[in-house]
């Protein structure tokens, strides 16, 4: 599924802007005019037209006129927490323990190799409190009434001076209440389930000294390891350093001095349950010969929200973005990359297509340097820019800071490949 910027609204922004709650309102005058026409329909099957319709107006008079007016708040409550209770008393806290076995084995059968297991086990429990919820609701109100009739429990109801309307919103209410309890119990159980499947960490499996501080490799632990860096302090000691991006996560790593020998502790992964808050921009493609296009190539497909650009060309992609500073306090620029690539000719299937990615002013006064990439198909793939990088402005190679060099005036910044 692609989803594109438009999609992504607010509830306010749907609720008001985008005039949800006027469709909401427009819907519910359309059912219930498709319901008192259906009422029509049956009444004069039965009645006749005069006498059909007459009966039709008077049930709507009945409810408009006498019972919403006289509804009681006090007696819905009431009417809610005794199905809330009859609820309880059938049982339906057993798909608790449903859940709960679900959660015990779900473990076994999810891929624990895949390449964003946060991802994967958020959705599993997501779907299934999604479906179970569902059930429940479902099944509490199909077969709660007729076993309220079964049972005669719904004689001692409506002999009490309550009306239809009372009766209706107080099992709304307290099934809706069942369900929330429910919810609320499975959220917890999945936050804990979530926490402890992608938890995990590394010991070293070896380390030496390189160009660039202290290299070394991590054991493989949850199938995967990391390679790591770490750096030495001004006194020359090993302090801290931080493992690659492997299955969408990495670790810190800290070092201790333990009886005179340096021990490497691994943190818990980060970037797994990470939210991400994403910045659109517009974006532009380039032809051959460099100057603007309406769109990129078409290989074929009937889709047009994806198009291609042409390696070993002047053909690019240039996606402009509206930055704030204030929404990197950590001085970092990441990048997201969601990429395909469509061979046209065989070759070497095992080495993935490359490409590059800049930083640039919209001006043309400053850009960063290039930054290489291979194209993950399958996978989000992500680039980090620093605040401060190599680059050149005005044409002439220089440090720029992205924050102060690479965004113009008006706040946007170019992203090119």
């Amino acid at each position: 599924m692609r989803i594109e910027e438009e999609q992504m609204w607010s509830y306010f922004e749907w609720l008001i802007y985008k005039f949800g709650l006027v469709h909401g309102a427009g819907i519910a005058v359309g059912l219930s005019i498709l319901g008192f026409l259906l009422c029509f329909i049956v009444s004069t099957f039965k009645y006749g037209p005069g006498e059909g319709f007459f009966r039709v107006t008077r049930v709507i008079y009945e409810l408009l006129a006498r019972d919403l007016p006289g509804t009681s708040l006090h007696r819905i409550f009431a009417l809610s927490r005794l199905a809330f209770q009859e609820a309880i008393r059938r049982k339906v806290l057993a798909l608790m323990a449903v859940f709960i076995v679900v959660l015990l084995f779900a473990g076994w059968f999810l891929d624990s190799n895949s390449s964003n297991i946060g991802q994967l086990y958020i959705s599993f429990v997501m779907t299934g409190t999604s479906y179970l919820v569902l059930l429940l609701g479902l099944f509490l109100s199909c077969f709660s009434l007729p076993a309220d009739i079964t049972s005669k429990t719904i004689q001692t109801i409506t002999t009490k001076p309550v009306r239809a309307t009372e009766i209706v919103l107080g099992r709304i209410f307290g099934f809706g209440a069942v369900g929330t309890v429910l919810l609320f119990a499975m959220g917890v159980l999945s936050y804990f389930f979530v926490v402890r499947g992608v938890n995990h960490s590394h010991s070293f499996r070896d380390w030496e000294p390189g160009k660039e501080g202290v290299a070394g490799a991590t054991v493989v632990d949850a199938y995967h390891s990391h390679k790591f860096t770490m750096e030495e302090g001004e006194d020359g000691s090993i302090q801290y350093g931080v493992t690659n991006d492997v299955q969408s996560h990495k670790h810190t790593v800290t070092a201790r001095e333990v009886d005179g020998e340096t021990k490497l502790e691994f943190g818990a992964p980060e970037g797994l349950l990470q939210a991400r808050m994403p910045i659109y921009g517009s974006m532009a493609i380039y032809d051959r010969a460099g100057n603007l296009a309406r769109s990129g190539l078409n290989v074929g497909y009937e889709s047009e929200y994806q198009t291609y650009i042409e390696g070993a060309s002047l053909m690019s992609a240039v996606w402009t973005f509206d930055v704030n500073k204030s929404e990197f306090p950590d001085g970092k620029f990441p990048v997201e990359l969601s990429l395909k690539a469509f061979r046209t000719f065989k070759g070497d299937i095992v080495t993935g297509v490359q490409g590059e990615i800049i930083l640039r002013n919209p001006d043309g006064s400053a850009e960063s340097r290039r930054n290489p990439f291979i194209v993950k198909e399958f996978e989000v793939d992500q680039i980090v820019f620093d605040s401060k990088m190599p680059g050149s402005i005005n044409g002439e190679p220089n440090e720029v800071d992205i924050f102060e060099d690479l965004i113009n005036d008006d706040g946007k910044t170019e992203l090119a490949n």
